[in-house]
C-alpha cells in the first residue's frame, strides 16, 4: 500500500473504563515485585504463622487429637489469641513492605517516568490509588484475610456458645488490620516518594520501626512515663488494638492520644506523596 494512503483512524476498539484505570498500574507493579524470587519467597514464608494457628485451634477443640499426642498444653481461642496473631503477622506484614514498597514509586521519579503516566488519563489520584492498591491488597492477604479464616473455623468448632460471646471479634480484625495497612502503606509510599534510593527508603522504614521502639523505651525509663510509647510505630497499633479487641488498658491508657498520632502520620504523608507526584519538576 502507498505510503500516501497510510491515513491516520481512530481507535475503535474498547475503551477501559475511568473508574478501573487505576488497576492497570495494580496489575503490572505487582507482577513487577513478584519478579524476585527472594520476595515472593518471603510472601509464601508469611503464610506460616496462619498455618501454625489454625493447626493451634483444630488441636485445641479436639480433645481425642490432644490425648493422642499427649498434649496437655491449653490455649484459650479467644480475643488475646487473635491479637497476638495480628502483632506477629503484622510484623512480618512490615518486614515485607520495607522490601516491596520502595520500588514502587521512587523509580517513577528516578528514571523520570511521572510525566509519561500524568501525560495519558491518568490523574494523580489514579496514579496514587494503583500504587496504594498494591501494599493494601498483598498487605491484606498478610492480615485480615487470613485473620477471618482462623476465625471463621473457630467460629465453625468453637460452637455456639463462643460465637454468641466472640461474634464481633471478626469486625475487629477487620478494622485493627486496616488501620495499620493504611497507616503503612501510606508512610511507606511517602518515603519512596522523597528517597530515590530503594535500599535508602527501606532502611529508613526500618529505621523508623526499630529506632523508635528504641526510643519510646528511653524516653519511658528516663521520664517515668508512658507517653514514650506514642513514640514506637508498632506500640501504637497495639494500643489501638486494644480498644478494637477489647483487651483490658494498661495502667496508663493512651489509646485516644495513639489514634491521633496515627492519623497525623497518615495525613503527612498522604500531604508529602502529593507533593511529589506532579507532571513536571522545577529544577534550580
Amino acid at each position: 500500500m502507498a505510503v500516501y494512503r497510510q491515513i491516520y483512524r481512530g481507535y475503535t476498539g474498547a475503551l477501559t473504563p475511568a473508574w478501573s484505570r487505576f488497576s492497570i498500574l495494580y496489575r503490572y507493579a505487582r507482577r513487577t515485585l513478584f519478579q524476585s524470587k527472594l520476595l515472593f519467597g518471603y510472601f509464601v514464608a508469611c503464610f506460616i504463622i496462619p498455618l501454625v494457628d489454625l493447626i493451634v485451634i483444630y488441636a485445641m477443640n479436639n480433645p481425642t487429637f490432644l490425648a493422642r499426642l499427649n498434649i496437655g498444653l491449653v490455649i484459650h481461642i479467644n480475643r488475646g489469641f487473635f491479637n497476638s496473631f495480628l502483632h506477629y503477622q503484622c510484623f512480618m506484614a512490615f518486614l515485607f513492605t520495607a522490601f516491596a514498597a520502595p520500588g514502587l514509586i521512587s523509580p517513577d521519579l528516578a528514571n523520570g517516568g511521572l510525566p509519561l503516566y500524568l501525560s495519558r488519563p491518568f490523574s494523580r489520584a489514579e496514579y496514587l490509588a494503583g500504587k496504594f492498591a498494591v501494599l493494601f491488597v498483598l498487605l491484606s492477604e498478610l492480615t485480615w484475610i487470613p485473620g477471618l479464616l482462623l476465625f471463621a473455623v473457630e467460629c465453625s468448632v468453637g460452637g455456639a456458645a463462643w460465637r454468641a460471646d466472640n461474634l464481633w471479634l471478626g469486625p475487629a480484625i477487620v478494622a485493627a488490620s486496616l488501620v495499620w495497612i493504611v497507616v503503612l502503606a501510606l508512610l511507606s509510599l511517602a518515603l519512596s516518594a522523597w528517597i530515590k534510593w530503594r535500599v535508602v527508603a527501606g532502611a529508613a522504614l526500618l529505621g523508623i520501626y526499630f529506632f523508635g521502639a528504641g526510643l519510646a523505651g528511653a524516653v519511658n525509663a528516663v521520664l517515668q512515663t508512658q507517653n514514650g510509647s506514642l513514640l514506637d510505630f508498632m506500640e501504637l497499633h497495639l494500643i489501638v488494638w486494644r480498644g478494637l479487641l477489647r483487651l483490658p488498658p494498661p495502667p496508663l491508657a493512651l489509646e485516644n492520644e495513639a489514634w491521633i498520632v496515627l492519623v497525623v502520620i497518615a495525613v503527612a504523608s498522604l500531604a508529602l506523596i502529593l507533593r511529589k507526584i506532579r507532571p513536571l519538576e522545577v529544577v534550580k
